[in-house]
């Protein structure tokens, strides 16, 4: 844990290496990292926890999604036939709430391969996906 005030020597021992940003302090503490987690000074809180913050360099900014049962009819009536083989996505809203983000998260077909392989392997709900602003796509990690 680091104090605010030392942010900047703690992003100082970060370094991007072929693509990826590597924690490294000396010759015993390096790992990969996506970002930093804000949190208070108060006991841990299994499951989500509203008084952390976690910020993440753009370029690693991923979300989890819940896999959510395809839809009867979905997508019938629509000129896109592709609509009908949608990968119906959700997150977690307001008590507990899923949200459907379909319409909104769309993975190009490689990336939902990947995705679906992953998933009949070992049988996940979940899955983290982020969005690349370069290309305008989203990708599964």
């Amino acid at each position: 844990f680091v104090k605010r005030a030392d942010l900047d020597r703690l992003l100082s021992y970060v370094v991007e290496e072929r693509g990826t940003k590597t924690y490294r302090f000396g010759d015993t503490h390096h790992h990969l990292t996506d970002g930093i987690i804000f949190q208070p000074n108060a006991p841990y809180i299994c499951g989500t926890d509203v008084n952390l913050l976690k910020w993440k360099y753009l370029d690693t900014v991923t979300i989890d999604v819940e896999i959510l049962p395809p839809r009867a009819n979905f997508g019938r009536g629509r000129n896109n036939a592709d609509d009908e083989n949608v990968l119906r996505v959700g997150v977690m809203g307001e008590e507990g709430t899923t949200v459907d983000m379909t319409r909104y998260l769309r993975l190009p077909p490689s990336e939902r391969h990947r995705l679906e392989a992953d998933r009949h392997e070992n049988g996940s709900k979940i899955a983290e996906v982020g969005f690349d602003p370069t290309t305008g796509e989203w990708y599964y990690r």
